[in-house]
């Protein structure tokens, strides 16, 4: 497990820098990425079951979106204010990322 994760982390490291967190629309589904301390992680969020035409389904995908990027930026481990803030630099531009490839998404299927 430990080792597969050290593989995905140092492939993401040769793609994306180091304190920048991004996501990728790929298959009906959103990649989000981020930075958290040292460690990077990459979570991919599927959506191929909600039709995005709808709202109350776009409000789910955000969802998803909010808690695949605290998974990927460890809010769990966040205690202390130096974790606090290391978290937020990773989940900012996560959730942003995020949200800006869910609108391109939504806007693609919406116009189908």
């Amino acid at each position: 497990m430990l080792e597969r994760t050290w593989k995905a982390v140092a492939a993401a490291a040769l793609l994306i820098p180091a304190g920048i967190a991004t996501a990728n629309v790929t298959d009906r589904g959103v990649v989000v990425s981020g930075t958290y301390g040292d460690t990077m992680q990459t979570v991919t969020i599927s959506m191929a079951d909600l039709d995005l035409r709808q709202d109350p389904n776009v409000g789910r995908a955000q969802t998803r979106i909010r808690h695949a990027a605290e998974q990927v930026c460890d809010k769990a481990s966040a205690k202390k204010l130096y974790e606090k803030r290391d978290f937020l630099r990773c989940y900012e531009p996560a959730i942003s990322g995020a949200h800006a490839e869910l609108d391109a998404l939504v806007t693609s299927v919406r116009a189908s």
